[in-house]
């Protein structure tokens, strides 16, 4: 696995996954140091993203961004797809 592909996987392994790819990424972070660097500096994150204060949405929140979506013109005409022989 590359640190590419591992980095990749880190994402996962934070939200619990445990798939073969996040166990692989497991591995390669155990002997890599860049990457458990980067995974020790995720955590991080997450942890202090955690101790936020959370916010409620305003209750009309979805019904808003519905309207505003329907009543949006669009800049650029859709493309039709090409259609395959």
């Amino acid at each position: 696995m590359t640190c590419d592909e591992a980095r990749t996987s880190m994402h996962f392994h934070l939200d619990g996954d445990d798939h073969l790819h996040v166990q692989n990424a497991r591995r390669h972070t155990a002997s890599c140091m860049h990457c458990e660097r980067h995974m020790l500096d995720l955590q991080e994150v997450e942890d202090r993203l955690r101790t936020l204060k959370r916010y409620a949405a305003p209750a009309d929140l979805k019904e808003r961004i519905l309207l505003a979506v329907r009543d949006t013109t669009q800049k650029r005409p859709l493309r039709a797809r090409p259609q395959l022989p």
